[in-house]
């Protein structure tokens, strides 16, 4: 039932100065459609069929039953209905490819709406067939039997291998495209399952934020802080920064150290109104206490 669809051009690039300046006169809807044909593979499933001058003629004089209500657009097809819907799809696909080389080889605006034209069937037929078979996906979603998989992944993997087994399908051979879509599903989810159990396997554990990054740095530098704090609080009390009577006072009443845990710390203001000075006056010990106690940190740190 697989199948290998020519391709004469899977990589083809999107448009370029010269195109863009052609796609300028056409409409929006046009343009997106020209858009899509030149950034996909350029390939087709052939059928003999498609050789002949009616082909055409024969494929879209007549609509596929039930094409133009919405009601129906989600039905089961019929076999000769999904038959006319594949040949239409790979029929238009192929002409698609001619009209993208043409339109690669030099940009026209009569090449540019015929290629519009004919990337429309195919998304038409393409729709159609898709929206006719995703209850394929969920149905196969619901009855398989792996456990502890999410049914969102399968569902999504279904649909993607839905997608992939449209563009491979060779109607020609006989087969219903349920047969062949449900292959393609169950090999889908047997992939999915797959990597499961690989990473599973790999990662046994279950993935824990807070293990997502280590602590370490965080507990050095709080214990430095606190072994600073002790070394700080040691030169006030033993004084070894030759503090003043007045820097020494500030400090403590700004910074809580010796007034006991259950007395706050004092602003600039609180300080300088218990002291008897202006707040200003107290910034500048304070400032001057401060590069006392620093330097005599760094001067304790440096002989160690």
């Amino acid at each position: 039932m697989n199948t290998i669809a020519v391709a004469t051009n899977t990589c083809p690039e999107p448009p370029n100065t010269q195109q863009t300046a052609v796609m300028s006169s056409l409409s929006s809807q046009q343009c997106d459609l020209i858009h899509e044909a030149l950034i996909s593979p350029l390939d087709y499933v052939p059928n003999p069929l498609f050789c002949r001058r009616t082909a055409e003629d024969k494929l879209f004089s007549r609509p596929v039953s039930g094409e133009n209500s919405r009601a129906v657009f989600t039905r089961v097809l019929k076999a000769d209905e999904e038959m006319q819907l594949f040949l239409r799809f790979n029929y238009a696909r192929m002409r698609v490819r001619d009209f993208a080389l043409r339109f690669q080889a030099g940009p026209e605006r009569k090449t540019a709406v015929q290629l519009a034209g004919w990337q429309q069937r195919v998304c038409e037929s393409r729709d159609r067939i898709i929206n006719a078979n995703l209850g394929l996906v969920l149905t196969m979603a619901r009855r398989s039997r792996i456990a502890e998989l999410d049914p969102d992944d399968l569902i999504s993997e279904g649909n993607i291998a839905l997608l992939r087994a449209v563009e491979r399908f060779d109607v020609s051979r006989g087969f219903k495209f349920s047969t062949y879509a449900c292959r393609a599903i169950i090999m889908a989810f047997s992939r999915v399952a797959s990597g499961t159990i690989r990473r599973r396997n790999r990662f046994p554990v279950p993935f824990d934020i807070s293990l997502e990054r280590s602590n370490e740095t965080l507990a050095r530098r709080q214990n430095v802080a606190v072994d600073a704090a002790e070394d700080l609080h040691r030169i006030i009390v033993e004084n070894s920064a030759r503090l003043s009577d007045i820097e020494r006072r500030v400090i403590e009443s700004r910074f809580a150290i010796n007034r006991g845990e259950e007395i706050p710390t004092m602003t600039l203001q609180e300080v300088g109104d218990a002291i008897g000075i202006t707040k200003e006056r107290v910034r500048q010990i304070q400032q001057r206490a401060l590069e006392k106690l620093r330097s005599t940190l760094d001067r304790e740190f440096l002989r160690r």
